[in-house]
């Protein structure tokens, strides 16, 4: 991952409320590029659930629940969405 990418995910992150679709749309890349990383599928997780798109949050957290099985930070990412 870049620098130059990580400090542009830093900064639309920063901006969630106001940039939400590039915010989610730079997420989704992240997550195809490196789906190993959890802070990636746990902001995406954020940003679908603030988006109100509950139900797409809730089933991204299932996939990175898929990939990554039993991971505390992904539970309660998944929680959290299906608590609202």
């Amino acid at each position: 991952m870049s620098i130059l990418f990580t400090a542009r995910l830093a900064i639309l992150t920063a901006r969630l409320y106001t940039f939400r679709e590039d915010v989610i749309r730079l997420l989704e890349g992240a997550v195809q590029e490196d789906p190993k990383k959890i802070e990636h599928w746990i902001a995406l997780i954020h940003a679908l659930d603030v988006n109100s798109e509950s139900q797409f949050a809730e089933r991204a957290a299932r996939l990175a629940l898929k990939t990554h099985p039993n991971h505390p930070a992904l539970l309660i990412a998944r929680a959290e969405v299906l608590n609202d």
